[in-house]
């Protein structure tokens, strides 16, 4: 490990720039490991949606400021748990979640994957 730190702090700083003589001092220490887990994981699934349209789960507007040069403007709020695998927000869109408000802002869209996942992408 000693060697690599060398190699990497010499390809950053330049040739010669390591000292191994003043010694290391590690202060943080990152470990990665992947294992399985000897079983299959069955993560719930979202039921599916009748189509892209989240009206069902749609709980009214609020005005929402999310762009200071644009100020307020109507915007639906929608709940999460009411939300189905299909389901499309086009932003700007706000979602109830009982921990925390996600914002969908505009030019983006949010996509309700089959793990209840909103995956937001822009337009």
């Amino acid at each position: 490990m000693l060697e690599r730190f060398e190699e990497q702090y010499e390809r950053i700083n330049g040739s010669g720039a390591g000292y191994r003589e003043a010694g290391v001092q590690a202060i943080t220490y990152r470990v990665r490991a992947k294992a399985g887990l000897g079983f299959p994981v069955a993560l719930p699934e979202v039921p599916a949606a009748d189509g892209s349209d989240p009206r069902e789960a749609l709980l009214g507007e609020r005005s929402v400021c999310l762009d200071s040069q644009i100020g307020y403007v109507p915007t639906p709020v929608y709940d999460y748990a009411r939300l189905r695998a299909g389901h499309e927000l086009v932003g700007p869109a706000i979602v109830d979640v009982p921990t925390t408000v996600v914002v969908v802002p505009a030019g983006v869209t949010g996509r309700v994957d089959h793990l209840g996942n909103l995956v937001l992408r822009y337009q």
